[in-house]
């Protein structure tokens, strides 16, 4: 899983394999190790009974939490992503993207197995 940060814009892409896990496990956890033992971890999970997306920051963790039929529509379906804005006590929301990782169409030739095929096949 891929996260970007971008002031109040957060963006997950997640693989193949990504979305297999949170399909199998309703959890997928990404992490960065820096030095002196700190760990950045963005987690995304879906649960049953959410009608919405929720997103925590906590003890140097991301969660977002999505809704197990949207994580469903993700695994099951040609759907690419699914967003939403938050409350979150400032002037701006919170924008969460989560989409699924697809393949360069731009000649990259690194290993792009576990990516989904691009839609529309050009740019």
């Amino acid at each position: 899983m891929k996260i970007r940060i971008s002031d109040n814009s957060i963006r997950l892409r997640l693989s193949r394999t990504d979305v297999a896990q949170l399909k199998e496990h309703k959890q997928v956890t990404g992490k960065t190790a820096f030095p002196g033992q700190e760990v950045f971890r963005y987690t995304l999970q879906s649960e049953t009974g959410l009608d919405t997306i929720k997103a925590t920051f906590m003890q140097g963790e991301i969660t977002i939490t999505v809704p197990q039929s949207q994580a469903d529509m993700i695994a099951n379906s040609d759907q690419i992503g699914i967003e939403d804005y938050l409350e979150n006590g400032t002037d701006e929301k919170l924008f969460l993207l989560i989409e699924k990782d697809l393949k360069c169409l731009d000649g990259n030739r690194g290993d792009q197995s576990d990516k989904y095929d691009h839609p529309t096949k050009e740019c």
